[in-house]
């Protein structure tokens, strides 16, 4: 659902409507944050702090008007693999949390905040939708193990989930009535459930170390990818918000916002964080701005230091299935149905990442998706800058002014034209091709005034080029060099084997030249 609405002051009218979607979205976010942390492997507790301090630092220091933060199933999902390892303790992981909103905060100080956009849109689908096959799978090994009466009762919760009436959904959320069900048949129908049993809730404490100088660089790289996934989730989940409400986030500003957040999380000992889906399900349950999720974090709060001892009675089951139908809803569904119909390129970058993200290593599956994702759209940058670049013999009898060659289809000239782009994506094969074209003629004149872009590769090749062109006894003029490329060819000494006075700004000068040089040549010849 689109909601479109305007930025307005901010008012009574205003709060109701953040109150109210608050409430609602409550019921929502406390069984998804048990279940996150379940996932995570840092326990209920910690994710609910993390649902409160993220949510109220993110809210209040971000630079999104509508956003909801606290812990996701991509950023826990890592945690997880971290402490999987049995290499990291969990005041060791506090730090690494530390570590990674440290990230953050200079991700948004250098202005690069921006760039996170630029994380193709079908590796973080392949990783969202791997993080949601994984979920699915190590759930429903999980309840294999538990047994059958831990089974029927993660059946019953999955079941309520399924049939409860989209119609209630905005005002009783099915997820809590599934646990609600699955709590009461576990209590008076089928004994005999694993139970979540007292958990020590109340208010945290500092649970961070100063580490070792030997850790830091071990921590470093779970460290960076906890911060590029939240930072990329936390951009996605403020776009999507943007869409929504007509607004425009300062990407910078929230990734700073986040990346505090996640200090204060990791100090805490809680799960990191980063913007989430319920931004989406606020604004959808009439919330207006970031209120809604402060409501949501007090309303945490209070929840944490008053019903803790109630839950002990609560089934694992009945967690275990919110997790699973949360995985089930984080697999792109529709994407996967249309793998057969999109290009082949996308669809190995998909599968590759939601494989690699389901069965291996999360930061694998992001470098590899990302690799992939590299190589196939530079095949198809380097077909458009093929396109782009002209190459067109010089007729004698029109390019040359009294010229009486015996020969009508002479061409001792070649004109080569960039437009364009010329990155690393077509430059080995176009210098291959060039060189080609070049070796027929007598002069060879390059037209660089239509070139938009030059990368360090193209001009390295460009600058072999021109020097091949030397070699071969071919004479080389460059004209109408933009101002903005003049830094990159001095930097690679691209016109270096260009002689003196061939660099010029026309065509007619590129001309005026090239006529003089065959000229001497037929003298020469005579």
């Amino acid at each position: 659902m689109r909601v479109q609405q305007r930025r307005t002051p901010y008012s009574w009218a205003v709060f109701l409507d953040d109150l109210k979607a608050g409430l609602v979205l409550l019921l929502v976010e406390i069984p998804f944050a048990m279940g996150i942390g379940v996932v995570s492997g840092m326990g209920i507790p910690a994710a609910l702090y993390c649902l409160v301090i993220v949510g109220i630092v993110g809210a209040i220091f971000g630079g999104t008007r509508a956003m909801v933060s606290g812990p996701s199933v991509a950023v826990a999902v890592i945690v997880a693999s971290v402490l999987s390892s049995g290499e990291v303790s969990f005041v060791e992981l506090s730090v690494i949390v530390v570590m990674s909103g440290a990230m953050q905060i200079l991700f948004g100080l250098a202005g690069i905040g921006r760039y996170m956009a630029y994380l193709p849109h079908i590796v973080l689908t392949g990783f969202i939708s791997g993080i949601g096959c994984y979920l699915v799978w190590s759930q429903a090994w999980q309840l294999i193990e538990l047994g059958m009466t831990d089974l029927a009762v993660a059946g019953i919760c999955i079941a309520v989930i399924l049939i409860w009436p989209r119609s209630w959904q905005r005002y009783v959320p099915s997820q809590l009535v599934g646990v609600g069900v699955a709590w009461a048949v576990s209590a008076f129908l089928l004994s005999g459930s694993q139970l979540l049993g007292p958990l020590q809730l109340g208010l945290p404490g500092i649970s961070v170390a100063i580490p070792s100088l030997d850790f830091l660089p071990h921590a470093a790289g779970a460290a960076l990818l906890i911060a590029v996934i939240s930072s990329a989730y936390t951009l996605m989940i403020a776009q999507s918000a943007d869409a929504m409400t007509g607004g425009q986030h300062n990407a910078n500003r929230q990734l700073a916002a986040t990346g505090v957040a996640n200090m204060a999380a990791g100090l805490v000992g809680a799960v990191p964080g980063s913007g989430q889906f319920g931004a989406m399900a606020a604004l959808v349950l009439g919330g207006r701005t970031v209120v809604a999720g402060i409501v949501v974090s007090i309303l945490t709060a209070m929840f944490i230091l008053g019903f803790g001892p109630y839950l002990a009675t609560l089934p694992i089951a009945a967690i275990i299935a919110v997790v699973i139908w949360i995985g089930w809803e984080l697999i792109d569904w529709h994407l996967v149905k249309r793998i057969p119909r999109i290009e082949r390129r996308f669809g190995a970058v998909f599968l590759a990442t939601m494989g690699i993200a389901t069965f291996g290593d999360p930061l694998a599956a992001v470098v590899i998706g990302f690799i992939i994702a590299g190589v196939g759209n530079a095949a198809a940058l380097e077909r458009v800058e093929m396109d782009s670049v002209l190459s067109v013999p010089l007729m004698d009898s029109s390019f040359l002014s009294g010229s009486d060659d015996s020969d009508p289809f002479a061409a001792r000239a070649g004109l080569l034209a960039f437009r364009g782009s010329f990155t690393v994506a077509s430059s080995r094969k176009l210098s291959e091709l060039l060189e080609e074209d070049i070796r027929d003629h007598e002069v060879a004149l390059f037209d660089l005034s239509g070139m938009t872009h030059m990368d360090d590769s193209a001009a390295h090749l460009l600058r072999l080029l021109l020097r091949k062109a030397g070699t071969m006894g071919i004479e080389v003029i460059v004209f109408g060099i933009p101002e903005r490329l003049h830094g990159l060819l001095d930097a690679f000494e691209v016109l270096r084997n260009v002689p003196e006075g061939r660099v010029v700004d026309t065509m007619d000068e590129a001309q005026s030249i090239a006529q003089r040089l065959l000229a001497a040549g037929d003298d020469t010849g005579a």
